[in-house]
């Protein structure tokens, strides 16, 4: 089975997601963030990463792009559960 690594700032979902892959048979690690998930892959090679978009310190997509320019492998799967309130701005 697959070395999957979790990045979700969401307890309860993070949670659910590795007990679900972990019940397939699959070996999980996670992270609460991009920060955290950079960290653990300079020491540690996974074979797929599903990663959440909205997070704190580093959100999905800065972590997405940051993998993007090293020399780790894995393929990503994004997904979120929420979304950004975005309020425009008058001039």
């Amino acid at each position: 089975m697959a070395n999957i690594l979790v990045v979700d700032d969401d307890d309860f979902f993070r949670t659910l997601l590795v007990n679900m892959l972990e019940a397939d048979g699959h070996k999980i690690s996670t992270a609460d963030n991009g920060v955290e998930a950079l960290k653990l892959l300079m020491h540690k090679r996974v074979d797929v990463i599903l990663t959440d978009i909205l997070m704190p310190h580093m959100d999905g997509v800065e972590f997405i792009l940051a993998l993007s320019k090293s020399e780790h492998p894995a393929p990503v799967i994004a997904m979120s559960g929420g979304r950004r309130s975005i309020t425009p701005e008058f001039n």
